[in-house]
């Protein structure tokens, strides 16, 4: 306000002061808006410095008039010392016909009515101009100007700007309206084409950032969905070199699957052989552990005639073996009885060999001293078959010879069997 009193005051140069009712944000600015339309002047506002400044710079302007306008020295004189009394009230007097004061109000609501009341300066210090709507052309111009300016495309600048212009119309025929049947008013102004299409910009603004956002997004999306789909062939190829290895894999799982079967079935056939052996085994067991009780029984039956062998032998003497050896043409129990003495100690069994064999001074000592287990199976089968003969019994060789019934012992013939049966047992565990 200051400098706006200075360039009309001292200056001397026509302002127009736009205010707005948005700019009144208390009601002291419209005091001292009320004081400058009526007295071109605001209290308080200059300091005392400051007016003097002013005083002074309007008194040298009075001077330099009066100086150039005045005819004579004394009436000059006497002017100007008039005039420097008035300097504020000159100062003043300017800013009244050089500051031009225009006041923007709106009549919407009851703030302007309030204000003219209140201040009534605001209506006799001020002419009235009232804005009536814009016609419709003017508003297509403006709209026009403002899509152009909004950066919308050329072919979409006319259509959006007929829509805007339109809206207002039909708002303010629908206010018309209002009034003509409702006797309700409604303040329709261009302020609020301006706000209309103000918040056009915003929103266009608003759904451009957004769409943006979209676009953005979409092309990031349509990034990812085609790295998605590189990866997606890298690995349809890996899979489709897995699913190969996959089925080389159970092709070789199939044949080692049949390797197996057939291996099983192998071994199905092993176990059937094996339990069909261990049931063999089992059944000769069973009949091994029979003949090996048959042998113990007959072993503890034939151990008493055992004992009576040895000390028969042992009564056998060297006279004995001379009278049998004396016999050119012995008999036939004689000889079977040595026959199987030869069997026995590992010669022929014949009477030659026997003869012979019982000339050996150890012979005797031999026979006492055999060890009847060192018997072979062959031998054992000998024996058996000399002892099995008619002739050779007790009963027969007693009245033969003492020295044959000596080695013609029953005990002999059930040792043969004891050891001949044991003899099978082993033979068989063995196979």
């Amino acid at each position: 306000v200051k400098n706006v009193f200075r360039k009309t005051g001292q200056d001397k140069k026509h302002v127009i002061f736009l205010l707005s009712e948005a700019e009144l944000l208390d009601d002291n600015y419209l005091e001292d808006l009320s004081q400058m339309l009526t007295n071109a002047d605001i209290p308080g506002l200059y300091t005392t410095e400051e007016l003097r400044s002013i005083r002074d710079y309007i008194g040298e302007s009075l001077r330099k008039e009066v100086q150039l306008s005045s005819l004579n020295a004394a009436a000059g004189q006497q002017q100007l010392s008039e005039l420097q009394e008035e300097t504020y009230i000159k100062f003043t007097k300017n800013i009244s016909d050089h500051l031009h004061v225009m006041l923007c109000f709106s009549p919407v609501g009851s703030k302007f009515r309030n204000y003219c009341r209140d201040y009534p300066a605001i209506l006799n210090a001020t002419s009235c101009i009232w804005f009536l709507g814009w016609p419709e052309n003017a508003l297509m111009e403006v709209a026009k100007k403002f899509v152009k300016d909004s950066g919308i495309p050329e072919k979409q600048q006319e259509p959006i700007a007929s829509i805007i212009s339109y809206m207002h119309m039909s708002a303010s025929e629908t206010i018309a309206k209002m009034k003509d049947e409702r006797k309700r008013i409604f303040y329709l102004t261009p302020t609020h084409y301006m706000d209309l299409m103000k918040s056009y910009a915003k929103i266009k603004e608003e759904k451009e950032k957004e769409l943006e956002l979209y676009k953005a997004k979409l092309i990031n999306g349509l990034a990812k969905f085609k790295e998605t789909e590189k990866k997606a062939d890298v690995m349809s190829t890996e899979t489709t070199i897995k699913k190969q290895k996959n089925m080389e894999q159970v092709k070789i799982s199939g044949d080692f699957a049949q390797q197996l079967e057939a291996e099983y079935n192998k071994i199905a056939k092993q176990e059937a052989h094996i339990k069909a052996r261990a049931a063999i085994r089992d059944k000769q067991k069973e009949e091994a552990e029979t003949l090996l009780r048959a042998a113990d029984e007959e072993l503890a039956r034939a151990e008493p005639k055992l004992e009576e062998a040895k000390k028969a032998l042992e009564e056998l003497k060297a006279g004995d073996l001379a009278e049998v050896r004396n016999y050119t043409t012995p008999p036939n129990e004689v000889k079977s009885v040595l026959e199987a003495v030869m069997v026995i100690v590992g010669k022929a069994p014949t009477w030659t060999s026997a003869k012979k064999a019982m000339t050996d001074a150890h012979f005797i000592k031999d026979i006492r001293e055999y060890d009847v287990k060192k018997l072979s199976d062959s031998q054992l089968k000998d024996l058996e078959s000399h002892t099995k003969k008619q002739d050779f019994k007790i009963t027969k060789i007693t009245s033969i010879s003492y020295a044959c019934l000596l080695y013609t012992s029953d005990a002999a013939d059930e040792r043969s069997s004891v050891d001949l049966g044991g003899r099978r047992i082993i033979t068989k565990k063995q196979q």
